[in-house]
This record gives structure tokens, C-alpha cells and sequence, in this order.
């Protein structure tokens, strides 16, 4: 693998990344945004039989903070809420793995095979994300305020597994790799997208 080409294509899915990521104004992000709690109270309104789950439009806190998930169990009214960045949390995942894809030289019918699969895959993981960030609401003591209680050892796992997955950067940026290596790389694959040099034949 050429080093021109490992270059080339590092900048053409960063370019593609900044063109779908940051280029983007607000009121594109509030119509995501929308979009987001709205499926995320499809999907986790009610969670299990005592869970409930909204995701709401968030105006105070630090900036960009757009999205407060309330979590409550019935019959009590006590709920507790935690916040995240719609834009970060469900759509810079996706937009790191079209990037690689719009950049990946493949042929087209595996190209939109590799994208759909893709597509599925990362909205999984931000499903996944969602899913943490619900776990972590419904941990509280007394038991009583929460679906789950966990002793101080299990808590700090499932914060750092909350944070890691659901906040960091290293979870935005991994598991949108990950997928697209797993959904379209194949045998010689490395030549056409890094400019790897074809060896002579006899």
C-alpha cells in the first residue's frame, strides 16, 4: 500500500466527512434532531412494564445539548434525565460510514449491497447507544426511584460503558470503521482502494 494512496483516500473521506458532518446548519440539525427523539420514543416509550421513556427537545445546559431522555418508573413520580447531542449520538456515525463509503472504489452492485447492509448495521449501533444511555437513566438508588439498583462496582462499569459507547468520540468514529471493513472488503479489495502496485506476472 502506497502511502500516496493511503493519503489520498484519508482525504477524501475526510473531505466527504466534513461535507456530511459539519458543513450542515442548524436547521438541518433541528430536523434531525426531531427526527431522533421521535424514534427514540418509539422504540424505547415504554421499557419493560414499569419503564417509561421520553426523549424531549433540550433548550438549557451547555451547548448542543438538544435531547433530555426522561426515565420513570411507575408508579413513581420521581424521574431522572440525562442529555446528549442528537447530531453526535445518531447521525455522525452514519455520516463517518458514508464517508467511507463514498470513497471506497468498488464495484457497484457489492458497492450498494456493502452500503444497505452498512446503513442497517450502524443504526443498530445507534440503537445500541440509546439503549445504554437508557440503562444508565434507569440506575438509581434507592431502588425504589429506578429499574435497577447496582452496587457501586457494577455502576462504574455501566457508566464507563455508558460514556464510551455512548459519548466518546472513539465510539463515533470505531464502530462506523469496523462496519465498513466487515460489509466491504474482499480479497484485493486493498489494491483498488489504496493504490496498492499490482505484482508482474510471468
Amino acid at each position: 500500500m502506497t502511502p500516496k494512496g493511503i493519503g489520498g483516500f484519508a482525504l477524501r473521506v475526510l473531505g466527504l466527512y466534513v461535507l456530511l458532518s459539519v458543513v450542515p446548519g442548524d436547521a438541518v440539525r433541528d430536523a434531525y434532531g426531531k427526527v431522533f427523539r421521535a424514534a427514540g420514543n418509539r422504540i424505547f416509550g415504554t421499557f419493560g412494564t414499569r419503564g417509561v421513556v421520553r426523549f424531549r427537545l433540550h433548550t438549557e445546559g451547555p451547548e448542543g445539548l438538544d435531547t433530555a431522555v426522561f426515565c420513570r418508573v411507575r408508579p413513581n413520580p420521581h424521574r431522572r434525565w440525562v442529555t446528549c447531542r442528537a447530531w453526535d449520538t445518531g447521525w455522525r456515525p452514519a455520516a463517518t460510514f458514508l464517508a467511507l463509503m463514498l470513497a471506497t472504489p468498488i464495484p457497484w452492485s457489492r458497492w450498494w449491497r456493502a452500503l444497505g447492509w452498512g446503513i442497517a448495521a450502524v443504526h443498530v449501533f445507534v440503537v445500541l447507544r440509546l439503549l445504554m444511555l437508557v440503562i444508565f437513566g434507569f440506575c438509581e438508588t434507592p431502588a425504589e426511584f429506578g429499574l435497577f439498583s447496582p452496587s457501586e462496582y457494577w455502576l462504574g462499569i455501566i457508566e464507563a460503558a455508558f460514556h464510551f459507547v455512548s459519548i466518546e468520540p472513539a465510539g463515533t468514529i470505531m464502530a462506523p470503521i469496523f462496519i465498513w471493513i466487515l460489509v466491504s472488503f474482499r480479497r484485493g479489495d486493498r489494491a483498488a482502494i489504496f493504490g496498492a502496485p499490482q505484482q508482474a506476472t510471468a
